[in-house]
């Protein structure tokens, strides 16, 4: 227990995101949105979605938010990601192919 106690919010968010994208087989370029809950940074620093985001690859172009709903900022976050999918919804999002919700 506790094994990842050294890693911060950012190294564990960069390790999730960049194994998402591996598995689905999509490039970082690609990616126009990244959305995180995040109810403790712990000195992470002002938005550690937009972290996860520069480490990864992403385009500095695109948009990176961080929630902090305490108790429900995960669920959050996942729902702005779905609100992207839904068919009337005019762009195109990276989330039509994963959803990433790291963090």
């Amino acid at each position: 227990m506790g094994s990842l106690k050294s890693f911060s919010g950012v190294d564990l968010g960069v390790a999730a995101v960049n194994g998402a994208l591996k598995k689905a087989g999509v490039d970082p370029k690609y990616v126009e949105e990244i959305a995180a809950g995040c109810i403790y940074k712990n000195g992470q620093k002002g938005n550690p979605a937009r972290q996860v985001q520069l480490k990864t690859g992403m385009p500095t172009t695109g948009w990176a938010y961080t929630l902090d709903q305490q108790c429900a900022s995960g669920m959050k976050a996942y729902l702005f990601l779905v609100v992207l999918v839904l068919p009337d919804f005019p762009f195109d999002r990276f989330c039509r192919y994963i959803l990433l919700l790291s963090l």
